[in-house]
């Protein structure tokens, strides 16, 4: 039974009327409910809170605990909420007995209706499961979880507040995931698809500023042909000035802060923008790399070159630990560099290497270690047997698809693929285990495999889950199994929910398309959202659903939403209000995320990588694969990539296509890239595309 407030529940004195309406949509299962507050304008209140119960038996509760969930974030302990601090794609989902319900707040009332913050909860009992959603002031708990304040706030005369109901007839998470992604798309993302922001100048621009700004302050030789682009946050208090992290100029090949994906990036836009130095130093970051001493395969990621010295990770024990998915993404990485821009010598020898101790690491039940001891290369129980296994599977399958690993030597590497692939779908994706580095010893520090007993959900983040996601795809493409595609696309649907589908009243600067960083954790537009759209691209790919190229060239664009230039002073103002720290005020540089303490206040940088670099690495990847626009008219899609936005498309015999362009786009005949022409004539803003 599911019990539809008849009116909200308020703290604090009350309204003059309450209308509630309960209306069913097209739709045969969404439902919408919302409540007009009319009163003097004088009255405060503490709170307003809309419960959805759904009672059932004490039996088929215990079940249904144990049922595919969701919502934004976790906490630390009974009776805190959901700030609308997290509400990126705001949502409360429950997989019932033999149906499903999500509760989504209606966001196009929340822009008009902001009295105070909203929030949502999921609250247990022994007979029923609320869904709550309501205003309330809120405070911060920890780093970071959110609990009412008490604060009163005025009512103004008129308050709507209104959420859609969407009940479903399955109990498939994949599908009830599919179904909620779809619908925060179509109903609130939509609008935002049509517009250029946060984009204000060329793709080419971008790279023009963040590299220019990163080789003249942060650029390190090592020797003559050797050299990376040290991070900013470590103060030389005998020179007053910033660089390294741990080491005043100290280079990084991290899961986060890594010089190898930004070589890729900065050969790629040497080439198009004809820059040979930028080439050069892009070898001279592989070069760099592969002066890492291999100790029968795992290989230092910090390079102090002051010291002239390897450290072997960045983060838990860094002076005595490997960390896989550190050696697996830089790995990947090189890979990419080696096959798809230039051969790097040594580099198939290093790659070969790494994943054969990967091989033999693999525990029996399929999964790969976290933490290797760099003394003995015994391995560490922290994290082992874990979704950090994916970043391992993922590397290799790369190899196998590149054909990177002789054809002789391949039968091994398949079967420990698709055995850690089983590992993921059986270990880690039921209960949405997307545990990782990140989630315990980064900012957001918590207990070990931490489970929060009032929601029934443990930690996940969202860098885990992008690594589930890939791997998976991957052995879909090498299996060709369907069934394995759709356990990626599993975890890739869990990722959207960490998406921001809207620009919120609440935010300072234009939010639409970034991602969060996990579920416990207040970051916007987190540094993150270039390499998903990355991962959402190869999904486009693989699917043709439009849905998946749409969330990529946004989260492409959202990269450069915090990039401090001129252009972006109305995207993000409060990149021009703060104090120069961490070089942070140079023109091309970004801080990594914005309101990471949980309110509306900018973030700070924590290195060129983890921003700019990854933001311009992923550009040059989606202009190199769509152009500054892609069509495909076999699947209807037509997409604006660099500084283009599709207004309307007629797909007729002759496929008409009107758009919105940057102003220097116009000035210029952008890059087309049709995919199955066919015949078709294709007509764009009244010229034809060859």
């Amino acid at each position: 039974e599911i019990h539809f407030p008849a009116a909200p529940k308020l703290t604090g004195r009350q309204v003059n009327e309450i209308r509630s309406v309960l209306r069913k949509e097209k739709s045969s299962m969404v439902y919408h409910v919302s409540d007009m507050l009319t009163s003097d304008g004088q009255q405060e209140l503490s709170g307003i809170d809309l419960p959805l119960s759904i009672n059932e038996s004490a039996e088929v509760m215990a079940t249904i605990k144990k049922r595919f969930h969701w919502l934004p974030n976790i906490n630390e302990q009974s009776g805190e909420i959901v700030s609308d601090h997290v509400f990126r794609s705001p949502c409360i989902i429950h997989v019932l007995l033999r149906h499903s319900v999500v509760l989504i707040p209606d966001l196009d009332m929340i822009g008009s209706n902001y009295a105070a913050a909203y929030y949502l909860n999921l609250e247990y009992n022994a007979a029923s499961v609320t869904l709550h959603y309501g205003i309330a002031d809120y405070k911060t708990e920890g780093h970071i979880y959110y609990a009412k304040s008490g604060k009163v706030f005025r009512l103004p005369k008129k308050l709507k507040v209104g959420f859609y109901l969407l009940y479903l007839n399955t109990t498939d998470p994949t599908i009830v995931l599919k179904k909620t992604d779809q619908f925060l798309w179509e109903h609130f993302a939509a609008k935002y698809t049509k517009d250029i922001r946060p984009q204000t100048i060329a793709f080419e621009r971008y790279a023009d500023a963040g590299y220019q700004m990163a080789l003249r302050n942060f650029w390190v030789n090592v020797d003559e042909n050797k050299g990376g682009i040290t991070l900013s946050s470590f103060y030389d208090s005998t020179n007053k000035t910033y660089g390294g992290r741990y080491f005043h100029n100290d280079l990084w090949f991290q899961s986060w802060f890594n010089n190898m994906r930004t070589a890729y990036g900065l050969y790629c836009w040497g080439q198009q923008l004809q820059r040979n130095d930028w080439m050069d130093k892009a070898r001279n970051i592989a070069r760099l790399l592969l002066s890492s001493p291999q100790n029968k395969g795992w290989f230092p990621t910090i390079f102090d070159s002051e010291a002239h010295a390897w450290l072997p990770s960045g983060g838990r024990e860094g002076d005595k630990e490997y960390y896989m998915p550190d050696n697996a993404w830089t790995a990947y990485w090189l890979l990419r560099f080696d096959n798809e821009l230039e051969h790097v010598p040594q580099a198939k020898t290093f790659l070969l290497e790494f994943a054969s101790v990967l091989l033999r690491s693999q525990h029996t039940d399929g999964s790969f270690p976290s933490y290797v001891q760099a003394s003995d290369l015994e391995v560490d129980s922290v994290l082992d047997h874990g979704a950090g296994s994916a970043m391992g599977a993922w590397f290799l399958e790369e190899m196998l698809i590149r054909n990177a690993i002789p054809e002789k030597e391949r039968a091994p590497f398949m079967k420990a693929v698709k055995r850690c692939n089983g590992f993921l779908i059986k270990e880690v994706l039921p209960n949405q285990r997307f545990e990782d580095f990140e989630s315990f010893f980064s900012c957001s520090q918590k207990p070990m495999h931490y489970y929060d007993s009032s929601t029934t959900m443990f930690s996940q983040n969202t860098l885990s889950m992008q690594w589930c996601a890939e791997a998976l795809l991957k052995g879909s493409e090498l299996f060709r199994d369907l069934k394995m595609l759709k356990h990626a696309e599993y975890c890739v649907n869990i990722l959207s929910l960490y998406q921001q589908v809207w620009n919120p009243p609440f935010i300072s600067f234009y939010a639409f398309g970034g991602f969060g960083a996990q579920n416990s954790d207040g970051e916007w537009s987190d540094a993150r959202q270039a390499q998903f759209a990355d991962t959402y691209l190869q999904f486009f790919q693989v699917t043709h659903k439009k849905e998946y190229l749409d969330r990529a060239v946004a989260a492409c664009r959202a990269s450069f939403a915090l990039m401090v230039l001129p252009e972006n002073k109305n995207i993000c103002p409060k990149n021009y209000l703060g104090t120069e720290v961490n070089g942070e005020l140079y023109t091309g540089s970004m801080a990594e995320n914005y309101g990471h303490d949980g309110f509306d206040e900018r973030s700070y940088q924590s290195g060129f990588h983890w921003g700019t670099g990854s933001a311009l690495t992923t550009a040059a990847i989606f202009k190199a694969t769509l152009g500054d626009i892609v069509i495909d008219p076999h699947y209807h899609i037509a997409e604006g990539i660099n500084g283009i936005a599709v207004r309307s498309v007629k797909w007729e015999e002759k496929i008409t296509i009107k758009t919105d362009r940057l102003s220097e786009m116009k000035n210029r005949m952008p890059q087309f890239k049709v995919i199955n022409p066919g015949k078709t004539t294709i007509n764009v803003d009244g010229g034809p595309v060859k």
